[in-house]
């Protein structure tokens, strides 16, 4: 199992923070998550983001890139694997 980045003191001042919460800790590593509202704009495309995990998500995985995960039996695609799931799920099962 690999150590903690944070000890006690520093997780509960993570977690006393506004917005803060434990959910989403991390499998590879304990660590917690922290949700921290702000305007956080994309430099590439101008979209702005409430929350800054949105904001790494869209800058990693989407911003700029093609759609990789396309429908078996459709013309759908999509850059990320849920959509294409619930996709499948609503549209062809």
């Amino acid at each position: 199992m690999a150590a903690s980045l944070f000890s006690t003191e520093q997780f509960e001042f993570l977690t006393a923070l506004p917005g803060a919460s434990t959910r989403g800790v991390s499998r590879s590593v304990k660590k917690p998550y922290i949700r921290i509202p702000g305007n956080f704009p994309c430099a590439a495309c101008g979209k702005v983001f409430r929350l800054k995990n949105s904001f790494y998500q869209h800058r990693y995985v989407e911003c700029g890139k093609d759609p990789k995960f396309s429908c078996p039996h459709c013309m759908y695609k999509t850059k990320r694997k849920g959509d294409l799931q619930r996709h499948v799920l609503h549209r062809h099962v």
